[in-house]
This record gives structure tokens, sequence and C-alpha cells, in this order.
């Protein structure tokens, strides 16, 4: 596909898919190999504040001479920032070349394994920061965090969770402690957390409550 085919195939998904998610995209990326259990991650989640944190942490990790991939939403001019490695957006040839391989898998497999537009991308950027070889990849939450296709990894570097308020009450609940349990749905068993320090005292009561079960 060229890159009109490429960009018209993406934005002929749907947004959003009656089963769950994840379950599809584990048969998808099973049949890709798995590239996302090949990486290392620090996942992003948060109302406010997620892409400061991605561009902090990235240009950290970068002037630490890391190889730093860098997966967010939305774009601002070119949907090819979506996906970065050391501040460079992806090529249009990657962007072609890995859209018509995920593409194919999806053919194969069928409309039962339809992948809605934000999982079909993040299953693209994992390919592409595994075919460059990323030491570490800061990865961005699309929506909310537990049901969220991002969280197909298994155990990131840090889960890091920015300042949460109100935000897509319609998917993630109407308080705040609701929506602090699906951000904090990202938080793995044993792992590392990071809670921005600016929160409601109900959030911060979720978030513990979580990180302690999780351990």
């Amino acid at each position: 596909m060229n890159l009109t085919d490429t960009m018209e195939y993406i934005n002929s998904m749907p947004r959003f898919i009656e089963k769950p998610v994840l379950e599809v995209m584990k048969t998808v990326l099973c049949t890709l190999d798995n590239p996302q259990d090949k990486l290392k991650f620090i996942h992003v989640a948060g109302t406010n504040g997620k892409g400061s944190a991605c561009a902090y942490i990235s240009s950290i990790a970068k002037c630490a001479g890391l190889t730093v991939g860098k997966f967010t939403s939305p774009y601002v001019v070119d949907f090819r920032e979506r996906f970065q490695i050391n501040d460079r957006m992806i090529s249009k040839s990657d962007l072609c070349e890995i859209t018509t391989q995920v593409k194919s898998i999806l053919d194969e497999l069928g409309e039962d394994y339809l992948l809605p537009q934000f999982a079909l991308i993040t299953v693209i950027g994992f390919l592409y920061f595994l075919k460059n070889n990323c030491d570490v990849v800061v990865l961005e939450v699309g929506l909310g965090g537990r049901t969220d296709p991002t969280n197909i990894i298994k155990n990131p570097l840090c889960s890091v969770i920015m300042q949460i308020g109100l935000d897509h009450t319609d998917r993630l609940g109407d308080n705040v402690g609701q929506i602090a349990f699906e951000k904090g749905g990202i938080i793995k068993p044993n792992g590392k957390t990071v809670l921005y320090p600016i929160q409601k005292e109900q959030t911060v009561n979720v978030i513990r409550s979580m990180s302690i079960q999780s351990n």
C-alpha cells in the first residue's frame, strides 16, 4: 500500500468494537510473534499531563544514550507523530510497510478479529519499535487504562499515572473514584508505580489500594 491507501485503511477501522479488544489483540499479536513481549516500556496514563510526561521521560532516556520509542496520541500536524524514535517520526515507507503487514494478518484471521483503530495503531507501533531495536518505549494510554489496547503489555519498567479528573465519563465512569480505577488498571503485579502528587484524596486511596493488592 502507498501512503494514501495506508491512511484510508487505518481511518476505515471502527473506533470501538463489541468484543473485548484485549482478547482480540492477543490473537493478532500472537500471530505476529508477540512483538510487545520483546520490548521494555514505561506506561503512562492519566487525564492531564500524559503528553508532557511522555516528552520529559523520552528526553531523559535519550540523553542517557538510549534508543527511545515514543507512542503518543493524538497528533498535532502529521499522523506519523504518533510513532517516534529519538524524536523522529516514523518514515512514510515504514508506516506503509508495517500497516500492510498487519492488514495481511487481519485479512487472514477474518472479520472476527477486526481491530478498532487505536488497537491497530498500537500493533503498528509495537512492530515499528521492535524493528528499530528500541531500548525502551514510552507508551501513552489512549483511553482509560484497564481495557486500553496499550494494556496488552505485561511488565513495564514503570507505570506512571498523571493527574486524574473527569474525562470520558461515558466510558470510564461518572466519578473520580471510578475513573481512577480504570486508569489504575495499568498497575501490574510486583511492578513499580509512580503517581502524580496533586490528586484528589479519593484518587490516592484508589490507586494506593490497587498498588497494595498487586504486590
